[in-house]
């Protein structure tokens, strides 16, 4: 029997499509990884820059202390940086080298300088800490090995590209798409109508189970040697040198950290998935035998999956039967035992669950198969009325078939789930922005006293050492220390009146002092000795943001809307954060709008892509047209010995799937505005979204708009934006659904339509970007992404004033009627579908 399974997942072919997309995600990460190789001796040199930056402060400082007067050690601690100065200026000369082999020497006399240093009294503000201990023990390991350096960012080496992709193939994605190929194993005996005949056989039903459950264990051992295999292979062969088992990984936290080899850490993740893709394998199986078809199933245990992974933190850690399935944090958390609990747990509730399925009685078939046969309903026949027939028709085989509805539910579910986070992240935003507020309100304050306090001491040293020297247009240090210090107490005072001002609802008040703290922190200088905002700003934010925050506070206060948190300062695409994207993506989330209401959330799913999602889920329920009618069942033969044209179950198709997917995406649009009216509040149509303007209008003689370094912006209506990404939204929707239905009249099976419909799409939409810029205005692809076409942000980066709202809504709505003729006109012509 157990040969039989694993015949029957060989002729499914869906082994070769999983070697195949393994094999693409390692390529393209390769393909990746090598590009970026061109910029390993400058990535390596800008590790040392921040070195060098503190040698430069500390040098600074000791020449301060030794003006001041001789304090003990003092020359020790200058030999003792000298040192530091010079084996960095060898390290540094070892990088220009490309000396990857002798680096780790030279890094560890570095980092022995700076613990000398420090122990001699010194601060080394870039290495100090757990970061100097980390740093330390990984270059001891590397030096008693005799690893050379490697690039880690972009590995190339067999071991460190294994560690690197390893987030793919063995976390979340990995797990998904096994349960995706090879999750609907127990159901798909139903669905293909092979229970019956398994049922027939002397074999106990029990039997067949746990030969499936072992056909799915050898499968997970296929694919972890398929993928360590592949992924140490294809670096080997083209020159990438040998694996480097003792490499050194570093583990833990903030609290500790654990230097473990590369093959330990392997080990312990292969043994992680293991256990996690068993217990879903386990849990997919029970759900496989209460449900027909392989949509509900595979939806059902994605869905829980989901859910445990998301409160996991309930129970305390590791007795959470989906604990294994958080994979990066357990694969990069310092060994302490816990890891066998979390084996034995993971374990233990498979075993639980195959146990249920074993005694779990098998979810019949019969009366569902019977219903979907008895179709009621007045007979067809020939008419200019038939495409509205069909269309009824179709409904009906949807409708009874059941999988539309499932499909509503799951989205219904994910939507009521999604908003719970959204709702209890917008929370925690507003508390962390007051928290911060309260915070600076106290920096502020402390400020204020140490500058008097400074003020107090220069102004007594000034008097002891030049008495007469002051006069009526003389100012001192004191005089800008105390001029700052005032400063410092409006900007307290300032920091308390924004929380009153909330609490009060006095929106205009509340964005005046938030506008007052932006100017303050980036654009005010207050005497010769103190900037205000100096150590404050990010230094990557850039004018452009500074100008846009400012804009965005007038315009709030103009149109008097409720506040969205953080939202002191403007996320834009348009910063100067330069090679540090670790600080990008941290600023980005820490400034980051997030808001509740009606509105708002509904903008939060067109500006992050996320309404795609259901669009892709309609397609595949509705978008199988002519191809779905084939297969074992074949009711095409029906459909083809009917007194109607093909064109018109063309148009029927069409009409059912556009209207019952709209309707439904509609619906769904409703959905979250009302769950953000009743349990936050419906949101402000005029709330400022900023939007781009492109170069060739923001240069122009006759652009009156706002401009900044050189850049055109403006702001839109929130409400604009969401009825506008609507339309887009659902014209995308019927564009896709329309196309995929046209593809199914030249091909036969419904996973190669549905193939080559994401395939166009993609394609279309990367080439719109790419090769086919100049054209990119008038292609539907351009438009699959309602929110950078909504606030410019395309239009900006392609320098195309054209690519907008209305010229996106008249691009998709032609090309729907283009291809809703082209279809019809092509059945028309006498063109014969295939049965088979």
């Amino acid at each position: 029997m157990l040969t039989f399974e694993l015949k029957k997942i060989w002729r499914s072919r869906k082994i070769v499509l999983l070697i195949t997309l393994l094999l693409t995600v390692i390529i393209v990460v390769y393909i990746s990884n090598r590009e970026s190789q061109e910029n390993w001796k400058e990535e390596a040199f800008a590790q040392t820059d921040e070195y060098r930056s503190s040698i430069q402060v500390e040098e600074k400082r000791l020449m301060e202390e030794l003006e001041s007067g001789t304090l003990p050690g003092l020359e020790m601690r200058q030999e003792a940086l000298s040192e530091v100065s010079r084996t960095l200026y060898e390290w540094r000369n070892e990088i220009y080298h490309e000396n990857w082999s002798d680096y780790p020497e030279f890094e560890q006399a570095f980092i022995k300088g700076v613990r000398n240093y420090q122990e001699h009294g010194g601060t080394f503000d870039s290495l100090e800490g757990l970061k100097l201990e980390i740093a330390e023990a990984k270059t001891k390991w590397m030096v008693e090995h005799g690893i050379a350096y490697e690039n880690e960012q972009y590995p190339l080496s067999p071991h460190l590209f294994l560690k690197d992709t390893s987030v793919f193939l063995f976390s979340l994605p990995g797990l998904a798409l096994l349960i995706l190929l090879f999750g609907n194993i127990e159901v798909m005996e139903r669905e293909s109508h092979t229970w019956r005949l398994l049922r027939s056989t002397p074999l106990h039903s029990r039997l067949v189970l746990l030969s499936k459950f072992v056909s799915l264990l050898i499968v997970v051992v296929f694919y972890v040697f398929i993928a360590i295999g592949t992924t140490l292979l294809l670096p080997i062969l083209l020159g990438g040198g040998k694996v480097e088992w003792l490499y050194p990984i570093v583990v833990g936290d903030d609290q500790g950290f654990s230097i473990i080899s590369f093959s330990a850490w392997l080990g312990r993740g292969v043994l992680i998935f293991a256990c996690s893709i068993i217990f879903l394998f386990t849990l997919s199986i029970l759900v496989g035998i209460r449900t027909v078809y392989s949509f509900p199933a595979l939806s059902i245990t994605f869905f829980i999956g989901l859910l445990g992974y998301v409160t996991a933190d309930l129970i305390p850690f590791p007795y959470h039967a989906f604990t294994s399935l958080r994979w990066t944090e357990i694969v990069y958390s310092m060994p302490n035992g816990s890891d066998w609990k979390i084996v034995a747990v993971s374990l233990t509730c498979s075993a639980i669950l195959l146990v249920l399925a074993l005694f779990t009685p098998v979810s019949s078939t019969e009366n569902r198969i019977a219903s979907l046969r008895r179709f009621s309903g007045e007979k067809l026949t020939a008419g200019k009325r038939n495409a509205v027939k069909l269309a009824v028709f179709e409904w009906r085989k949807v409708k009874r078939l059941g999988l539309f509805r499932q499909g509503l539910i799951l989205l219904l579910l994910a939507i009521s789930f999604g908003y719970y986070l959204l709702h209890e992240s917008a929370e925690k935003h507003r508390e962390t922005y007051f928290d911060r507020v309260r915070e600076q309100a106290e920096i502020n304050l402390s400020l204020k006293k140490e500058l008097l306090k400074w003020a107090e001491e220069a102004e007594q040293m000034s008097v002891e050492t030049d008495a007469g020297n002051s006069g009526e247009n003389n100012r001192t240090p004191a005089d800008d220390m105390r001029e700052t210090s005032r400063m410092y107490e409006v900007r307290h005072s300032i920091e308390l009146d924004k929380i009153e001002a909330f609490e009060e609802r006095d929106w205009r008040r509340f964005y005046a002092n938030q506008f007052f703290t932006i100017f303050s922190s980036y654009r005010m200088t207050i005497g010769n000795f103190y900037n205000v905002g100096s150590g404050s700003a990010p230094v990557g934010i850039g004018t452009f943001n500074e100008d846009v925050s400012l804009a965005e506070k007038e315009w709030m206060m103009e149109h008097d809307v409720a506040p969205v948190f953080p939202g002191e300062l403007a996320v834009s695409v348009r910063d100067n954060w330069g090679d540090h994207e670790k600080e990008r993506r941290q600023w980005k989330a820490e400034n980051r709008k997030v808001d509740a209401g009606g509105l708002f959330s509904i903008y939060h799913l067109l500006s992050s892509a996320m309404y795609l999602l259901p669009i892709l889920l309609f397609v595949f329920l509705l978008g199988g047209g002519f191809a779905a009618e084939r297969g074992k069942k074949r009711p095409i033969d029906f459909l083809l010995t009917q007194p109607v044209h093909p064109s018109s179950v063309f148009m029927g198709k069409a009409m059912n799937a556009v209207i019952a997917a709209a309707a439904s995406m509609t619906g769904l649009y409703g959905l979250i505005l009302l769950l953000g009216t009743i349990f936050y509040r419906f949101g402000d149509w005029s709330y400022p979204i900023l939007y781009y303007v492109p170069e060739k209008i923001a240069s122009g003689p006759d652009y009156g708009g706002m401009r900044s370094s050189g850049y055109g912006y403006g702001f839109i209506p929130l409400g604009d934006y969401v009825w506008q990404g609507i339309v887009l939204s659902l014209l995308s929707l019927a564009f896709l659904l329309i196309l995929s239905i046209a593809l199914s009249i030249f091909f036969r099976h419904t996973a190669t339509v549905l193939a080559l419909t994401f395939l166009l799409a993609g394609g279309g939409f990367y080439m719109a970007r790419t090769t086919l810029q100049e054209m990119a205005a008038y292609l539907p692809f351009t438009y699959l992404e309602a929110g950078r076409i909504l606030n410019g942000e395309l239009a900006t980066e392609l320098n195309e004033p054209s690519i907008g709202f209305w010229t996106g809504a008249v691009v998709m709505a032609l090309s729907i009627v283009i291809l809703v003729v082209a279809g019809y006109c092509f059945l028309r012509s006498g063109y014969k579908i295939k049965r088979g």
